[in-house]
């Protein structure tokens, strides 16, 4: 595209969001709120960057939550700043960026139909970048027919549900697989869009969109280990926009395992060097993310996931007269506000536990062990591919199962996985006649088992369910048993016999070992100097 011509529609936009991208935290700001001791001390921190007093007007105590909605709502309003300021084809790519989070909130409005919930509460939950004009609408439709039909005519992604889905398929698909199949066409048509506006917009976001398509490969691939998804309907979520298509996805649609997945993409190459990206010592393939798998070490497959992606993004900035400067920026100022969340909860952190097996029941991710992370308002699961992020009050149901070392919980929520954009932020309580979802816990040290109860008590206490009289006490009857399964029942059966009081405990088990500067080095620096050129 000729550089004057863009000038001319969009340079001031583009002089706009080098503006914001310049207010990014540095690693300087990082050290300062790793130093912080309470979430009052990270809002003094925070007033003094580009965030300003956007806290002034919240109380003490601050909620982690509160931090993070007040952030998002920053966000939101820079977004809007530039969407309302554009016009065409400007105006049309910052809607392709919205699309994704449209997909969300549907997701969100379906799922609640499904469950027979008032939709109009959930429009709380939906994210405000996936809000459209007619959305309310949708809350209108009292059956899946009514909303696939209200969807087909009043949404911008109506196209994505005509290509893959019917009203059918909303009854009987899986809710992720309908997601997963909806970003399938939606990062196809996106990526072909870029391609059709020249360089170097094709070039930058061609590279992002690929890169995006290849993690989703990557991750519906792991996540479907040891569930009831074929491989044949596996292949069939599968983006073909990326690097992996068309050998890599179709090895990928046979793998059985992790090393068979490390296998299938070990001769895709990702384009950084030595000079672009430090921590690298030659040009480094997919199959370099899989390093130290399983090995207990700090980075996830997906923390990696995250670092590459803010390098891609950086090095948007570093080309001009092109649109990728507006998605980069959205996507590092999202991975500032995880990062930041992350600080806040690391300060509310009260236990971690080690080494722990998480299955549920029915199966939502394979099973495998993290580490568990215990704050005053959730409970947080991390392993080498899924974070879990749970709200004490979604656990209706805790107890030890000590014959076998396990603690039963009874959640009444699907726990959102955090491998799913922005969904992690949304979660749907289920209706009375919904079978819970059994969670087990497993630690391989014994003695962590009465750690991680305790931990579940004291959130519960802190936490209390709005929807649930303060008088009533632990009870479960017989119509309850039906909800658990065979061992769950089990471990109920003799619930008096293990289940203790433990009013009477030691502090010493919570003692806090201040670990922020290890957690720091996680932390994803978005800010660094570019090369002088």
């Amino acid at each position: 595209m000729n550089g004057t011509y863009f000038n001319i529609e969009t340079g001031y936009l583009e002089g706009i969001v080098r503006g914001y991208k310049a207010g990014i935290l540095t690693a300087v700001n990082y050290q300062n709120l790793t130093q912080c001791e309470t979430l009052d001390d990270l809002k003094l921190q925070l007033s003094a960057t580009d965030y300003g007093n956007f806290l002034s007007n919240e109380p003490s105590p601050l909620a982690t939550t509160t931090i993070s909605e007040k952030m998002r709502e920053k966000l939101v309003q820079e977004f809007q700043y530039l969407r309302v300021n554009s016009t065409e084809p400007t105006s049309i790519f910052l809607d392709y960026i919205t699309y994704s989070y449209m997909i969300d909130n549907v997701i969100l409005l379906i799922t609640g139909t499904l469950h027979n919930r008032d939709t109009h509460e959930l429009l709380e939950r939906c994210h405000p970048l996936g809000m459209f004009d007619s959305i309310a609408a949708l809350c209108v439709a009292t059956s899946i027919s009514e909303l696939y039909n209200t969807v087909m005519i009043e949404t911008p992604i109506a196209p994505y549900f005509e290509k893959c889905l019917s009203a059918h398929d909303l009854d009987e698909m899986n809710i992720e697989i309908i997601r997963n199949t909806l970003y399938k066409a939606y990062i196809e048509d996106f990526y072909n869009y870029c391609q059709s506006l020249g360089n170097p917009t094709a070039e930058v976001m061609g590279e992002l969109l690929q890169f995006e398509a290849d993690r989703r490969v990557i991750n519906i691939t792991i996540n479907s280990f040891n569930t009831e998804l074929t491989k044949d309907d596996r292949q069939k979520l599968f983006p073909t926009t990326g690097k992996l298509f068309p050998d890599g996805i179709l090895r990928l649609g046979r793998a059985d395992d992790v090393d068979q997945v490390k296998l299938a993409v070990d001769q895709y190459s990702v384009s950084f060097s030595i000079f672009e990206f430090p921590e690298t010592k030659s040009k480094q393939e997919y199959k370099g993310f899989f390093d130290n798998f399983n090995s207990g070490t700090d980075k996830s497959l997906e923390d990696k996931f995250f670092e590459y992606e803010v390098f891609l993004n950086k090095r948007g900035f570093m080309q001009q007269f092109h649109y990728s400067v507006f998605y980069s920026y959205l996507k590092l100022k999202e991975q500032e506000i995880r990062n930041i969340v992350w600080i806040a909860e690391i300060e509310n952190l009260k236990v971690t536990v080690e080494n722990v097996e998480v299955t549920f029941d029915p199966s939502i991710i394979p099973k495998e062990k993290g580490t568990l992370y215990f704050t005053d308002e959730k409970l947080y699961w991390k392993s080498e591919v899924n974070i879990l992020s749970i709200d004490f009050p979604t656990i209706s149901i805790h107890a030890i199962d000590s014959g076998n070392n396990r603690v039963y919980c009874q959640l009444d929520v699907n726990p959102e996985t955090w491998l799913t954009q922005e969904s992690q932020e949304k979660s749907l309580g289920l209706e009375e006649d919904t079978p819970m979802v059994e969670m087990i816990l497993t630690p391989a040290n014994v003695s962590d088992v009465e750690r991680i109860f305790i931990a579940l008590s004291d959130g519960a206490s802190l936490n209390p369910d709005p929807n649930q009289d303060d008088s009533d006490e632990f009870v479960y009857n017989a119509d309850d048993l039906e909800e658990f399964s065979m061992a769950g029942q089990a471990a109920i059966e003799y619930l008096d016999s293990v289940f203790e009081a433990r009013d009477d405990r030691s502090t010493e088990l919570f003692q806090y070992k201040d670990n922020v500067e290890r957690d720091a080095k996680r932390f994803k620096n978005v800010e660094e100097d570019s090369p002088q050129r």
